[in-house]
Formats: structure tokens, C-alpha cells, sequence
């Protein structure tokens, strides 16, 4: 299913409200990039625990960041005020057309950049964060935030939480490398306007998922701090093992009734802190899988 984005901003040109597309003329976005309006019908998040948006819905996004060793924080703000009083990002640009719309905003020194894009079913929304001034930015934080009308009151995931979630406030947060001026990063999220499960990420499968516990590991296997977990059978014995890139922890798998630490690998690796992730491979093509890291 294709859609067409049609672009019809409202005559209040410093708002930038605009109709993403004449075949879904109830959804729209502000020059902030935060939806205000969704169709009849709703859409739901993708990614991270699922929250569907209906008619009372309200959207923020968040950014946090430290610069000069000040703590700042701005809002992307939706169609009600923001719930945990920050200050307003601040408009810089706003363009449309088909298929796409971009908007640009600033929290200090730090450029927000928001494009949507329209897929069959699924609305795609790739952020840019880029640091405008002359001192690096750390500590940064971006989320999207929702109040549905229903029950919310959680942060994904919580150990990145920066403040509490309003009892009736979803928030969704990413982590972000620090940024020397003029750097960039940047994530992408997405919306389903459909309600099949193939579009929600759901596969329409439920796979039953808990935490190991056993007497060798009565609070779950411990990995330690990771940029990275990869899976693969190193030693060959048909039970896939575990490495955990920072912590430089190998797992083996012993016949799938328990884990026993294989290895601690960090006198053995070179720059652990700029790890980011590993892999199990054959390189040589012995039939065994070397690890490799990066």
C-alpha cells in the first residue's frame, strides 16, 4: 500500500502544523516533528513497549545533554503542555512533500532533527542530533514520550531513567554517544497505522521468555558491562555459548542445564572501552568459531 504525503500547512505559518497525507487527512505533525493529530483508527510504537495513540492523545520528545559541566533540557512539544515543565525547543526549519517531511529545532547548542517518512503501513522517523557549538556534549539523552488516556507511568528502559515518568506519561529513551562540536548521531523508531501483528513487530508469534535462575545463578546469569552480547558455539559441542564484548566475559553453555564463566578475556583484549560490539565466526573454516570484536 502506498501513501501519498500531501503538503498542506496550516496558515499559521510559525506552527508548521501539517496533514501528512490525503489518504489519512487526521494525521499530522508541528514544526516541532511531534505528531498532534492521528487517524480515527490510531497508530501504535514499534519499538519498545507497545503504546497505541488514539484520539486524546499527547507526544513530546525530550532532550537532555550536559555542556561545560551544566545539565540542559528541552522539549519537542505536541498538542498539550509538557508535563515536566522544560523549556521549548526552539523552531528552525520545516519542509515537506511526497512521501517525506523534515522538521529542524535547537535546544541550545544542540540541533534536533526529526524526518518522517511514510512506508505502506509504517511511519518511520529517523532522529539527528547535532552539536552546533564549540564544546563537546555528553550525558545526552533523547526520548519520545506519550499520554494515551490510559495507565502508562513507566520509562523504557529504566536504568536510563533522568527523572520519573508522570503516572500517566510513557516515556521511550535512548542513549547517545558524546558529541565533539559539529559531530552527529542518530536513531531511528517507527508507527504502525495498521493493526496486524506483522506490522507491530509482533510476527504474530508469542515467544515465552524468562529469566535464568538456577543455584549457580540464583539472580540470573551475570554478563557484566557490555556494548554487546553475541551468541555461538565456540567450543563445538552443540550448545550455543555467550560473549559479553566489555565485560570480555565468555560463557559456556553447559548442555543447556546451567553456565560456567569459560573465560575472562579482558587481559587478552586490546581498547575495551571502545568496543562495541563482537561476533562468533569461522574464519578459517575448521568448523569452530573464533570470536571476533570490534
Amino acid at each position: 500500500m502506498s501513501v501519498l504525503l500531501l503538503l498542506a500547512v496550516s496558515s499559521a505559518g510559525h506552527s508548521g502544523d501539517t496533514r501528512l497525507a490525503r489518504e489519512l487527512p487526521g494525521l499530522e505533525l508541528n514544526a516541532h516533528g511531534v505528531l498532534t493529530r492521528v487517524p480515527h483508527a490510531g497508530l501504535a510504537t514499534v519499538d519498545g513497549p507497545r503504546v497505541r495513540l488514539g484520539q486524546r492523545f499527547a507526544e513530546w520528545f525530550g532532550v537532555a545533554f550536559t555542556e561545560r559541566g551544566l545539565r540542559h533540557a528541552g522539549v519537542g512539544l505536541g498538542s498539550a503542555p509538557d508535563w515536566a515543565g522544560r523549556a521549548s525547543v526552539v523552531p528552525v526549519d520545516f519542509a515537506a512533500g511526497n512521501g517525506w517531511a523534515v522538521a529542524r529545532s535547537r535546544s541550545g547548542t544542540l540541533e534536533i532533527r526529526t524526518e518522517f517518512e511514510l512506508e505502506g503501513p509504517l511511519l518511520f522517523a529517523t532522529v539527528t542530533l547535532v552539536n552546533r557549538g564549540s564544546e563537546t556534549l555528553s550525558g545526552i539523552r533523547y526520548s519520545r514520550e506519550w499520554r494515551t488516556g490510559s495507565a502508562l507511568g513507566w520509562t523504557f528502559p529504566p536504568d536510563l531513567e533522568e527523572r520519573p515518568a508522570a503516572p500517566d506519561v510513557g516515556c521511550r529513551l535512548w542513549m547517545l554517544d558524546d558529541l565533539p562540536p559539529g559531530a552527529s548521531s542518530g536513531l531511528v523508531f517507527s508507527y504502525s497505522l495498521s493493526p496486524d501483528p506483522r506490522f507491530l513487530g509482533l510476527g504474530g508469534v508469542e515467544v515465552p521468555l524468562a529469566l535464568f535462575r538456577n543455584a549457580d545463578w540464583p539472580s540470573g546469569v551475570v554478563l557484566g558491562n557490555t556494548n554487546g552480547v553475541s551468541f555461538g558455539d565456540f567450543d563445538a559441542d552443540g550448545w550455543i555459548d555467550i560473549f559479553s564484548c566489555q565485560s570480555a566475559r565468555l560463557l559456556r553453555n553447559v548442555q543447556g542445564a546451567t553456565w560456567e564463566l569459560a573465560a575472562d578475556l579482558r587481559g587478552d583484549l586490546l581498547s575495551l572501552s571502545l568496543c562495541y560490539g563482537s561476533s562468533f565466526g569461522d574464519f578459517d573454516n575448521d568448523g569452530l568459531l573464533p570470536r571476533l570484536h570490534s
